[in-house]
This record gives C-alpha cells, structure tokens and sequence, in this order.
C-alpha cells in the first residue's frame, strides 16, 4: 500500500550565497544516509537536473534532526529535509526553501512493506493494519488539527518551538501546517510504479542495486495490490 508521496524540501542558510541547486557546488549539505530514498532521489534526481557531479556538493548522512541542529549551528550549508523538520528548520534557523522536489519530481517516498512470508501467513491480519492506515490518512486530511494532537510529541519534545521570528509557537501548530502541505495516499498508483522502476534505474547505475541475473530489476515482481484492488481505491 501507498502511505505519503515525497515532497522533500532543499533549505539553505541566508549567508550561503545559494539561490539554486547548481549553486550547491563547493558546499556543504546535510541529508539523509547514503542508499536511502532520499539519498538516491537527491543525487540521482535534484543534482542531476542541476548537472551537480559526484564530488561537487559535501552530502553528510545524518537524522533530520540532526540535520536541523546543523543548519542552525552553522555546520552545513544546507539539508535535503521531508516535513515537518523543512518546516521546522524554516522556524528555528535562518534559512529559505529553494527546491521542492514534490513540485518537480512527485515520488512514493512512505510505502507500506512486508515480507512475502508474512503476507501468507498473516493476510488478515495485514489487511487489518492497512484499513488502520486507511483511516489514519482520512484523518490527516480531514482533520489535520485532531491529528497533530496525536502525533507532534514524535516530532519536537517540548510543547512549544521557540521560532526565530514568531516567538513560542505550540508544536500541534507547527505540525498541524506540516500536514496541510503533504500528501498522503494508502494506494499504489501506475504513476508511482514508473517512479519506482525510475528509482530502480538510478540504484542501478550507481551499483546500489543488483539482480542475480543482471537484467534490470522490475518492480511489480514486489508489488501485492491486491488490498487496494479488494477496497476499490
């Protein structure tokens, strides 16, 4: 099942000098570890629209936490960010958003994954956790207030974020706007499948990703829809 599409964010520092990707070159970038979905779709998708080498842009694998604290104290340049922590970063560090890549290359960043033995041996059980989900995104969409109540504790701590600009804001605020800005989705579309199969090109070229025989790997051999054909979505 689909969960959240990608709308990763590029933030940079206000005394940089960056006003676009290209501008990157030379610089000192925080983002997620190397291998990972956003790690792929950053080299293999941002840096190459912007014909940015391997080599030209210091990428540092960090959590986006991490990745945060390092914007604001001045240890990186920029960070490839997914929110809320773009959101974050804007309120808590002096830093704007250059690049949005769900503008530019809308991607299935968030899927639901399990193994084939446990599909088998467990159907019911996982289809049970996939209409949770289902509900759980209505009430992202729906009520986005109600569900930032639930879930900001996992993304800042304290009750309130001291912003640079805004003073004390209350993290369900913070949060409730994150959701507002995304989308979420519990389907697999045909659209999402050529941006796996895409992905799965980038991971070839840069020998992240092999297959046995050495023919190019086709993503429907780990696709079950078979949920969401069954729930008509």
């Amino acid at each position: 099942a689909g969960a959240q599409r990608g709308y990763h964010s590029l933030v940079v520092r206000d005394d940089a000098g960056i006003n676009t990707v290209a501008d990157l070159k030379g610089k000192t970038l925080a983002s997620q570890s190397q291998g990972s979905t956003a790690d792929t779709v950053l080299r293999g998708v941002v840096f190459k629209q912007a014909g940015l080498a391997d080599g030209d842009v210091s990428v540092m694998g960090v959590s986006p936490a991490v990745a945060v604290q390092s914007l604001v104290g001045n240890r990186v340049n920029a960070a490839f960010l997914f929110e809320p922590y773009d959101r974050i970063a804007q309120l808590v560090a002096p830093v704007k958003q250059i690049y949005e890549v769900g503008q530019n290359w809308p991607f299935p960043c968030m899927v639901v994954i399990t193994s084939g033995k446990v599909l088998e041996a467990r159907k019911d059980d996982i289809w049970k956790a996939l209409d949770a989900q289902q509900q759980a995104i209505e009430l992202l969409e729906k009520q986005p207030a109600q569900a930032s109540k639930l879930i900001a504790s996992y993304f800042i701590a304290e009750p309130t974020l001291k912003t640079l600009k805004q003073g004390e804001l209350a993290r369900e605020t913070v949060i409730e706007d994150a959701i507002k800005t995304q989308e979420f989705t519990p389907t697999v579309t045909d659209k999402d499948i050529e941006r796996m199969t895409e992905l799965a090109r980038i991971m070839e070229r840069d020998g992240s990703l092999k297959t046995r025989d050495g023919k190019p790997f086709d993503v429907n051999t780990v696709l079950d829809l078979e949920w969401q054909k069954a729930r008509k979505l």
